[in-house]
This record gives structure tokens, sequence and C-alpha cells, in this order.
């Protein structure tokens, strides 16, 4: 059984590539969803973009770089990345992201275990 985070009060469904090419949705309870505006500088230019963080409690699916994850639950699979994409566009009203980078916070010795699912 996973824990819950004692913050997390969202559910998130993680299309998570489980094996080949496809991705396979995984629902999560008891997640932490935050999004806010970031702002990038490149080429002397600064961007305003959203960035998404995703707090999932250990014991469930740990996300990957690339998988994508959905407020709310969906229960949609992807056969390829171009499915996903698709899946990706259609909720991404909802604020769905593309993870770039994944923390583990679940070590031994760390407080409130959780995987930290970072994305835009």
């Amino acid at each position: 059984m996973s824990d819950y985070l004692p913050f997390g009060g969202d559910t998130v469904t993680v299309l998570h590539r489980v094996s080949g090419e496809s991705y396979t949705p995984c629902v999560v309870l008891g997640a932490s969803w935050q999004q806010r505006a970031v702002r990038a500088i490149a080429n002397r230019d600064a961007e305003l973009s959203d960035e998404t963080i995703c707090r999932i409690p250990a014991g469930n699916v740990v996300p990957d770089p690339g998988d994508v994850i959905v407020l709310g639950t969906c229960s949609e699979s992807a056969a390829d990345d171009i499915a996903l994409t698709a899946l990706l566009e259609k909720y991404r009203a909802q604020g769905a992201f593309r993870v770039q980078s994944v923390a583990d916070n679940a070590r031994p010795g760390m407080p409130l275990a959780h995987y930290a699912a970072r994305g835009n």
C-alpha cells in the first residue's frame, strides 16, 4: 500500500512507458500538484512559461523523463510516442505536462518519501 503525502489531495495519472514504445496509465492518489510561471533567458530574450511539479508518494509508479502526467484520472493508453503527444495535447488544458526531470526523495531517511516530477 502506498503512503499519502499530508499535503497531497490530488489524483494524477502517469502515462508511463512499461515496455517497448507503449505507455500505460497509472492512477496515483494522494499526490501534490503545483503549477507556476517561470522565466528563462535564451539568446538575450526572456521567455515566460509554465512549470509543473507533481509530487508522487513513494510506493507508486516512479515517473521517468518523457512520461506524461495528467491532473485527474485518465484511462487512455498510448501505443507510441506520437499517440502520447496527442494525449498530452488533449489534456494540456487541464495542466498535463511531459516529465523533464525526476527527483528521488524516497531514499531512506528522507522525510515525506516521494518522487518529484518536474516539467512543462
